[in-house]
This record gives structure tokens, sequence and C-alpha cells, in this order.
């Protein structure tokens, strides 16, 4: 299966690296994207060339927290209808739910699972990627963990205080970078990509 993403979630890569000072039509078109798709949000793109489009920028543009600035120029809108339904749920619980079972509409890849934990009172919100051949994601992952973050912030007021972000790979990036936009303690080399939070109470 061919796994597909909206392409929405390329939003503010263009001014990103122009900024950074590279070419972004020269990236979209290395990584197999049509630039034109820049401009039709709701279409669907190849979620593997889209992984593949930030690694190859990281690396070309010697920018190892490129995951992590693009989430500054991206907002819930790029999550669609989901984030609207979300944002009308009763409770953070409920719109947690939301976007666990409407994801797959984002992207046939993307996973978000509840996972209660030892203790009662905290959940892992764990964000999966379920593509059958294993390529670099790194990029990738801590962008999905960074508009989770915001997500949960966001349906907080602004009150996200997670006991831990958790990370499946070696840190990658400057920890300021990480510490400039993510509270809570830093895991790296976790055998899962989540935020440990204080369980919602339904």
């Amino acid at each position: 299966m061919r796994h597909q993403l909206r392409a929405q979630s390329i939003v503010g890569f263009a001014s990103l690296v122009n900024e950074l000072g590279g070419n972004p039509l020269r990236l979209l078109q290395a990584a197999g994207l049509d630039p034109a798709q820049l401009e039709r949000p709701d279409i669907y793109i190849s979620h593997r060339a889209f992984i593949q489009l930030l690694e190859n920028a990281a690396d070309e543009l010697i920018c190892p927290d490129f995951g992590l600035r693009l989430l500054d120029r991206q907002d819930l809108s790029v999550l669609g209808p989901i984030a609207v339904a979300a944002r009308h749920a009763a409770d953070l619980r409920e719109a947690l739910d939301c976007f666990a079972r409407y994801i797959h509409v984002q992207g046939s890849a993307l996973r978000l699972y509840l996972l209660p934990q030892a203790d009662p009172g905290q959940v892992m919100i764990a964000v999966d990627l379920r593509l059958r051949r294993q390529i670099a994601r790194r990029q990738q992952m801590e962008l999905a963990i960074g508009l989770a973050y915001k997500a949960i912030d966001l349906l907080t007021a602004g009150k996200c205080d997670p006991l831990a972000i958790c990370l499946p790979h070696t840190r990658i990036a400057p920890l300021r970078s990480y510490r400039q936009r993510l509270r809570g303690a830093l895991l790296f080399e976790q055998p899962l990509a989540g935020i440990l939070n204080f369980a919602p109470r339904s």
C-alpha cells in the first residue's frame, strides 16, 4: 500500500527553505513532489516523499532541527477538519479520542494511541507511522510530536505541561531547539514516540 498524506502538511516548507538559503522547488522535485502541490493543500501526496523531503532539506541545509523549525510555521489548521472537530469537543479526553479516531484522514500511515500507564493518573499519547519499509523519519517524527504538543497546548488554553516528551531516535538537534518549543523531560531512544501526560478526565 502506498501511503498518502494531505499536502497541507507542506505548509511553511518553502518559506523556511528560502530563509535558510535553499531552493524549495528543487528540493520538492528531488523528492518526487510537484511544486504545484504547494497551492493545493487538500490533495494527497506520497507520505514517503514527504518524509524524504524533510530529511533531504535537513541534510542539504545543514539544519538538524528542520522539523522543529517547520513546526514554528504550522498550527492545527494543517490537520484540516480533524482540528475543527477536536476544537468542538466537550473536553480534552474527547478531543484526543477524536484525533485518535480520525488522524488516518490526514495521512493513511498516521496513528495516534492513548496508552494507559502503570500510574492510573498518567497516559502516553503515542504517535506512530505505519510504514512497511523502514526509512529515516526523524524530522517527520519531531514535527508530528510537536504538532501533538501544540494540539494539547491549544486544547488546554496554554497549560500543556507534560511529564515527558519521548522520541525513538538519538538527539539530532541542539537541546535549546527542543526546549524552546516543548516543555517536559526530553527522553530519546525510547520504544515509542509520544507525550507522557497526566491522564485527562472524561
